[in-house]
């Protein structure tokens, strides 16, 4: 018998989340396969065009009549989000998840057109089979409600996986870990503990979200005028503080963003959100209220184009235009890629009058992440006290950290391991590890463009690019016959009248423009309509730019 774990997605970034587990009966080649979570991840700057990137799902598209399971931790985008985009590709397998999470899972589904999808509900500390695996969910204290981690059992031995965790006291509007549990299950022996790594490069525990909280109350009770708060929309527990401040100070409030809507109605329809009646008003009633009585949540803390925070910053939101005496709180930490995004949001709140309140005390503004450090990730380790170690969820600068400290508490090197996208881990019976080099799933890139969901063309990008890089000239050349025959003689003598240029993210003088119509003409004089003559009247002029302003823009000729 044989337990393999094939990472799809999230080994080597933070997000796209996707881990398949399979089991080989002795002697056979197929096995029963689970998978945990199925994420995105949104492209940084140089994917220019495309929405969001998907794992690579090849591996589980040939083999979906062997999927006998999805189970997900929680209901965050990167482990949620590209569900609608592969679960028919994949023959609709069940989805185990808890009531938030499936809640949210189904509002992602409607958004795309799907409504068939089967779906289980799971409680923590209640077992279920997934196929040949037996599975035990754990709450753990996350940035989101209902969050699970999962102790599976394998007649090779059990596997911890962790989700997105942290070890929290006092958490808002969950129970802390069971630490009892983790150690018992440690006590009976654990064969791979699989743990998340966002913050392993990072000392010391997290704050507790009560710390949070009380700084949250203490800010709202001091400010006269308007507050605009912004958070990650699926925060449920820091906007439940929230609500609850505005709530003594009898502050009305008023929601803006689509996610931050759609997250609050769907956590407050389950009973995780608790807002008084008549509290929550429509954002275009906050005008019938003065300004120390309003209180709006907005959407796009990480200042994303097109967010209500990226609108409001400049100054282009329809119906909330910064004001005198405004106050913005930003209770969210930056997403590394997202700094340059959130610094214009917020210099451009300024630039307009507001005072901007991002507090470093808390060590990451007035936030507490969702994810261990590396107090925590040890803590974690001396309760599973695992055989075997792969970090997960991270970059591998963050996973490499992470095997430090898994070797620091004691776990030899030789039994850690750092994995790549579609890269086998290979458990046999005689609980001996290896990487299978024999086999290795595809881990393309895969893009959301559109309505479209494929491999990325990276021909199509490298063009992209060198368009936003360089531009792009458009020369014409005007028929004869479009000119009276009165102009004809005066045409002849200036040819160059006959070409027509213009230019887009690139800019052309009009000295330039008037020596690529002479040279455009000369062109045309000597290829004609020959087959080829457009592609080398295009190379030509495109050089003449080259040589005269450093850029080298694609040139498109049209007859």
């Amino acid at each position: 018998m044989k337990l393999r774990i094939i990472p799809l997605g999230g080994f080597e970034e933070v997000g796209k989340n996707c881990l398949a587990l399979e089991l080989l009966p002795a002697g056979q080649k197929k096995g029963d396969i689970m998978v945990i979570d199925m994420g995105l991840d949104f492209p940084g700057p140089n994917l220019l065009g495309v929405d969001y990137v998907l794992p690579d799902v090849d591996f589980l598209k040939k083999n979906k009549e062997r999927i006998k399971g999805l189970v997900i931790t929680h209901g965050h985008l990167d482990h949620i989000g590209a569900l609608p985009y592969f679960i028919n590709q994949l023959g609709n397998p069940p989805i185990y998840a808890t009531p938030l999470t499936i809640g949210l899972i189904e509002d992602r589904f409607l958004e795309l057109g799907f409504q068939d999808a089967k779906f289980k509900v799971i409680k923590p500390e209640e077992k279920f089979s997934i196929g040949a695996f037996s599975l035990l969910p754990f709450a753990v204290v996350h940035n989101i409600p209902d969050s699970v981690g999962f102790i599976i059992k394998t007649p090779l031995g059990s596997i911890v996986h962790t989700g997105d965790f942290k070890f929290d006291k006092t958490p808002a509007d969950q129970k802390p870990v069971n630490e009892k549990l983790l150690k018992k299950v440690g006590d009976e022996g654990v064969l791979l503990l699989m743990s998340d790594s966002t913050n392993a490069a990072v000392p010391g525990e997290v704050v507790s979200e009560k710390e949070v909280g009380e700084m949250i109350s203490s800010l709202i009770k001091g400010i006269k005028g308007r507050i605009i708060f912004t958070t990650f929309a699926s925060l449920i527990s820091r906007i439940q503080q929230a609500i609850d401040v505005c709530q003594k100070c009898k502050r009305k409030v008023a929601l803006i963003g689509l996610s931050v809507q759609k997250t609050v109605a769907i956590a407050q329809g389950l009973g995780y959100l608790k807002i008084p009646p008549k509290m929550l008003i429509d954002i275009t009633d906050i005008k019938k209220f003065p300004p120390h009585k309003v209180f709006i949540i907005a959407g796009g803390s990480q200042g994303m184009e097109g967010s209500s925070m990226e609108r409001i910053a400049q100054n282009v939101h329809r119906l909330v235009r910064i004001k005198s005496g405004d106050t913005v709180i930003f209770s969210s930490s930056t997403v590394p890629g997202n700094e340059i995004a959130v610094s214009s949001v917020m210099n451009g709140l300024v630039d307009q009058g507001a005072e901007i309140i991002f507090r470093k005390a808390l060590g990451s503004g007035i936030h507490s992440s969702g994810h261990a450090q590396q107090e925590d990730l040890l803590k974690m380790m001396s309760l599973i006290r695992p055989r075997f170690f792969v970090p997960i969820e991270g970059a591998h600068y963050m996973q490499a950290e992470h095997i430090k400290l898994a070797q620091k508490f004691g776990i030899k090197k030789k039994n850690c391991f750092m994995l790549k996208n579609g890269e086998v881990l290979e458990i046999n019976e005689r609980k001996e590890i290896k990487k299978d080099s024999s086999f290795r799933a595809s881990h393309n890139m895969v893009v959301v463009e559109g309505s479209r969901t494929e491999v990325l063309n990276e021909q199509i990008l490298e063009e992209r690019q060198r368009l936003a890089e360089n531009g792009i000239c458009f020369v014409s050349f005007v028929s004869s016959h479009s000119f009276s025959r009165k102009s004809e003689k005066k045409k002849s003598k200036n040819k160059e009248e006959r070409v027509k240029i213009s230019s887009q993210g690139i800019a052309l003088n009009e000295e330039l423009v008037s020596e690529l119509k002479k040279k455009a003409s000369r062109l045309f004089k000597r290829h004609g309509l020959r087959p080829g003559s457009g592609q080398k009247i295009a190379h030509s002029l495109s050089d003449s730019i080259l040589s005269r302003i450093g850029k080298k823009p694609k040139v498109i000729v049209s007859f």
